[in-house]
């Protein structure tokens, strides 16, 4: 089901931050290639919400915006985790005074995505499985498995 689909992308994406946040100092392109899959499955898991999820569920919020939030912090997560792949090389950096630390801005990233994935979970799936009819369900599913196939995941 879609919604499996969507929670098994959020547990991938937990167990890539444990990989990448308990990296030793000298292990940059273990982080390097943690982030890049994150960024892989990220940019995989927003086009199936773009093209199956968000779709079915537009016209279901009373703020019009809330869909356009998901949209924006699906992006910020990608690009933030693809800033960092970029910058593995770089996250033995001490300097505490220094604001873009490569940590720092892990910690942002995954608390972003933490955002994202308790958005998922405490508002889109409940509405996917509550307001849309099986027959509905299994044809976003479909779509889903697609997308994710088209884009390597």
């Amino acid at each position: 089901m879609i919604t499996d689909l969507m929670r098994e992308d959020h547990e991938a994406g937990r167990e890539i931050f444990a990989v990448a946040g308990n990296s030793p100092f000298e292990a940059t392109a273990e982080r390097e290639a943690a982030l890049s899959h994150l960024v892989r499955l990220w940019r995989a898991h927003g086009a199936m919400m773009e093209e199956a999820v968000l779709p079915a569920l537009d016209g279901t919020f009373e703020n019009p915006g809330a869909l356009s939030d998901v949209r924006e912090r699906q992006a910020t997560v990608a690009e933030l985790a693809a800033d960092l792949a970029r910058r593995a090389d770089r996250s033995n950096d001490q300097d505490l005074g220094d604001p873009s630390l490569w940590y720092t801005d892990f910690e942002r990233l995954k608390a972003t995505f933490e955002e994202q994935c308790l958005i998922e979970a405490g508002t889109l799936i409940p509405l996917l499985q509550h307001d849309l009819a099986p027959e509905r369900i299994g044809v976003l599913t479909r779509t889903a498995r697609a997308v994710r196939l088209r884009e390597g995941v």
